[in-house]
């Protein structure tokens, strides 16, 4: 007769919760050796315990359930290894957004001691070509990084020369309103725009030109998502300046993604238009 094991022996043997186990019979990844058909009480051998190390082993890096399970009971080498090679690169892909994800968070943290300097400065008249551009917040950057390259590849064909740094501005009617919270599900209105000496448009670019304007501004380095820290640092500063905008904002990308694929060396400046 086998020397069975309980499962509370057979967890601590392996290292393996008593709840894991259960779940493992269940997806079909381990089956107890024995189950008392009267207590319902599972029995394990001490030769189970090499498989439940592996499983144990696998799960500890983050490997769904169905891919153990094929890992388990494939016995060809190359579909094992090809298993594995799969996960590897979900990692990596892990690893790539953690790394970014860690960046964010530093740049958070410097910025939050910089505090981003505000100052005011008066803008010249400018034509600009643009694109009016409706997304939510989450799609935003995709989407207006593929209508700078519409409005880039239109100037280029016409032979024109960019007049300066493209950037966008809200487009929604009536004043924008700084959140405590992003909402990055409702939509935004922007016009997506790059300077220009002359006005030139076609069917979907139109130009226009912005008048001369004095601004509070304020730069940010790094990526993208921290912004609405410069948004909230503007509007305070204003209030405690006793200044009221327009309810007009800017965002000029001073060097964009067009420029460099590092986002720590991103260059934002945010603008609200005075009165």
């Amino acid at each position: 007769m086998p020397n069975y094991l309980t499962i509370s022996t057979f967890a601590k043997l392996t290292g393996l919760s008593p709840k894991a186990l259960r779940l493992y019979e269940q997806e079909g990844l381990l089956m107890p050796e024995f189950t008392n058909p009267k207590t319902g009480y599972r029995y394990y051998i001490q030769a189970q315990a090499p498989v439940a190390e592996r499983i144990r082993l696998l799960r500890s890096i983050d490997m769904p359930l169905r891919d153990i399970r094929s890992i388990l009971i494939r016995q060809d080498y190359v579909t094992k290894q090809s298993l594995l090679q799969i996960h590897e690169r979900r990692i990596e892909q892990q690893i790539g957004y953690y790394h970014e994800a860690l960046q964010v968070l530093k740049e958070l943290r410097t910025r939050e001691i910089e505090a981003y300097p505000v100052a005011i400065k008066t803008t010249a008249k400018q034509w600009v070509v643009f694109i009016r551009q409706q997304s939510p917040l989450a799609l935003i950057e995709v989407v207006r990084e593929r209508a700078f390259g519409e409005l880039y590849g239109f100037l280029s064909q016409a032979g024109i020369v960019p007049a300066g740094p493209g950037f966008s501005t809200n487009a929604s009617e009536g004043k924008f309103e700084v959140q405590d919270e992003l909402d990055w599900e409702t939509d935004w209105h922007i016009d997506v725009c790059v300077p220009v000496t002359q006005p030139v448009e076609n069917s979907r670019i139109r130009s226009r030109a912005l008048p001369e304007s004095k601004v509070a501004y304020a730069l940010h380095t790094g990526p993208y998502e921290p912004l609405f820290q410069v948004y909230q640092k503007i509007s305070r500063w204003l209030e405690q300046q006793n200044l009221t905008y327009t309810g007009q904002t800017r965002e000029i990308y001073h060097l964009s993604l067009a420029d460099t694929q590092r986002r720590n060396d991103l260059k934002t400046e945010v603008q609200f238009c005075l009165p």
